[in-house]
């Protein structure tokens, strides 16, 4: 598969995830199950799988578990006969990322099921609750959760995979659990509270700094309005803007190792608004490496969507186009001269900050994707990848390049596929 970015015109390049059929070959390694259940089913109980098309955070799919009166359910992956791929390789993934949220009055999941020795035939031998964790009960905002699986020898190949939801009393007709993402990971990333400074506004403002001085946007902790806890950062306009605000930022935190280049960078936070018009906010960090500052800095803009005064989560993604150390996040709502700018009148809240550090896993041969070669040539990026492969563009400030004119410059290129990925640096001139 060859794929071509010009100078002047970028392919976007869209490659989905298949399910190997065949052959017992490791399957999807991320669920996002924004087209369907994804082979995902009930394991036992009397509850319902289902598929809702316009559940999860992004209203784009999720995974729903309704109990109907059994206060013990599970969804299942792999299922042997003529389903007899490997749910996941433990030889290659450690923990489980689970986005979900949690309408029933169910507290716990554990994980169960089958695994086998690497290279063998057959479903393998049962395993039991090798793993458990405390569900957010009777709520209707999503959470992130990570269960460790590295009780399972690590030689194993797991072959049906058990999420099981259990304990508490039956559940009202019509609560579900619904699971926006499950995916397979190596190893942890770092998490919020390693480096953001106080992010559900629960203390003092002077723990965050204000970086542009403007005299129409004025900032305050609040208990008007809150995500999570007692209290959020609102922002009050006695003008319109006439100038991009940098709002706030938090201090700089040591992230206890160096992340390379290519390093992911997501942060997440949640925003509502009386405003009948988008906003659009940037998030930008200023990454430092043994105290130095690195003079590129990746940034990514995102657009509130929601005009019905409702939280909202935003999710900026950005990689790391140098290798760091300790990480500051900068946030600014955008002046465009336009409706999107911030005006006469708006409320704007912001509370519950995370933020996540992952570096490429590039340290192993096995995690390494082969059979990728990149070039640039005459103002030209060539990608050769292997077939179903996602390839990514970005800039050197880290933001992803898609559907614009390609300048000279540094690019980095990213391809994965099957849980291994490529990275490269690449000069466009």
């Amino acid at each position: 598969m060859m794929k071509k970015i010009h100078k002047f015109g970028l392919i976007a390049v869209v490659i989905v995830l298949t399910v190997f059929s065949a052959n017992a070959q490791q399957g999807p390694t991320i669920y996002d199950f924004a087209g369907g259940a994804q082979s995902w089913v009930k394991g036992y109980g009397t509850g319902t799988v289902d598929h809702d098309p316009i559940e999860g955070v992004s209203s784009d799919g999720a995974l729903t578990l309704e109990r109907l009166g059994n206060n013990n359910a599970n969804i299942r992956r792999g299922q042997g006969g003529d389903d007899t791929f490997i749910v996941l390789d433990r030889g290659v993934y450690s923990y489980i990322k689970i986005v979900y949220k949690n309408q029933t009055k169910a507290t716990e999941l554990k994980i169960a099921g089958t695994s086998r020795d690497a290279g063998t035939t057959g479903e393998g031998s049962s395993f039991s609750t090798i793993s458990k964790f405390d569900l957010v009960i009777e709520s209707e905002n999503y959470n992130t959760a990570y269960i460790d699986i590295s009780s399972i020898p690590a030689g194993h190949e797991v072959t049906r995979l058990d999420m099981q939801v259990r304990r508490n009393s039956p559940d009202d007709t019509g609560d579900k659990i619904f699971f926006d993402e499950i995916e397979f990971i190596a190893s942890l990333p770092v998490t919020t509270s390693a480096f953001i400074v106080d992010p559900n506004f629960e203390d003092p403002l002077n723990d965050l700094a204000t970086l542009t001085d403007n005299t129409f946007l004025t900032r305050e902790i609040s208990n008007d309005e809150a995500h999570g806890g007692d209290s959020s950062l609102k922002f009050m306009a006695s003008g319109d803007a006439d100038k991009s605000v940098f709002s706030f930022f938090t201090t700089y935190g040591d992230l206890g190792q160096v992340y390379p280049v290519g390093s992911t960078i997501e942060i997440k936070m949640w925003v509502k608004t009386n405003r009948t018009e988008g906003l659009l906010i940037q998030a930008k960090t200023k990454n430092t490496n043994g105290g130095g500052s690195i003079s590129a800095q990746p940034q990514d803009n995102q657009t509130t969507t929601n005009l019905v005064g409702a939280w909202e989560e935003l999710t900026f993604t950005m990689t790391a186009n140098d290798a760091f150390d300790a990480a500051n996040f900068r946030f600014a709502f955008i002046f465009n001269n336009d409706a999107s700018d911030v005006n006469t009148g708006d409320v704007i809240y912001v509370d519950d900050l995370s933020a996540t550090v992952t570096a490429p896993t590039l340290s192993s041969k096995k995690n390494t994707l082969e059979g990728v070669n990149v070039s640039s040539s005459n103002g030209v990026i060539n990608v050769s990848a292997p077939d179903n492969s996602e390839v990514s563009i970005y800039s050197i400030t880290g933001t992803k390049v898609v559907n614009k004119a390609l300048a000279s410059g540094v690019y980095i290129v990213k391809v994965v596929n099957n849980g291994k990925q490529y990275i490269k640096k690449v000069i466009v001139e």
